[in-house]
């Protein structure tokens, strides 16, 4: 389990995954540049593409459709 984002440094969250997973989370990277570069990596792939790489293209794009939640839901989030 990959944590991200501001609240997985609560360590009553991490007990929590670690409970709930049986697996002790990875906290390796920092949580907050993670979320900012998948949220840009994402916004790129609705704009200007011709920054990413295929790669990059192939994994948000995978990514997105894995979801249980539609990419006009991620969009409204970006906006707000």
């Amino acid at each position: 389990v990959f944590l991200v984002g501001g609240s997985t440094r609560v360590p009553l969250i991490q007990q929590a995954v670690e409970r709930v997973f049986k697996k002790k989370p990875i906290q390796s990277v920092n949580v907050d540049k993670a979320v900012v570069l998948g949220a840009s990596l994402y916004a790129t792939l609705k704009g200007d593409q011709s920054n990413l790489t295929r790669v990059q293209k192939a994994s948000i794009a995978n990514i997105a459709q894995n979801q249980d939640y539609n990419s006009s839901e991620i969009d409204k989030w970006l906006v707000d």
